[in-house]
């Protein structure tokens, strides 16, 4: 049976990740001058799905992760990393 408080620490570590991955991914696109269509043309991720990301509504999938780390030319590393060693 699983630990109820490691779940919740769990939980938690798992929410900070997917709000920094997001604040990540708008940084990078902001800083490229792109526009969320444009990110999703270069990306194939529909506009919706970036949106949804980019709120935290959705939690990315490691194939998306890929497709925005192509199309933003940076590493899987740069979009997971915490902002203050970015």
């Amino acid at each position: 049976m699983q630990n109820p408080q490691a779940a919740i620490v769990l939980d938690a570590k798992f929410d900070e990740l997917n709000k920094q991955f997001s604040r990540n991914v708008r940084k990078y696109f902001i800083r490229r001058g792109m526009s969320i269509d444009v990110l999703a043309a270069k990306s194939g991720i529909s506009r919706s799905q970036i949106y949804h990301m980019l709120s935290s509504l959705m939690n990315p999938s490691l194939k998306m992760i890929l497709k925005l780390s192509l199309a933003l030319e940076v590493s899987i590393e740069e979009l997971l990393n915490d902002e203050k060693t970015t």
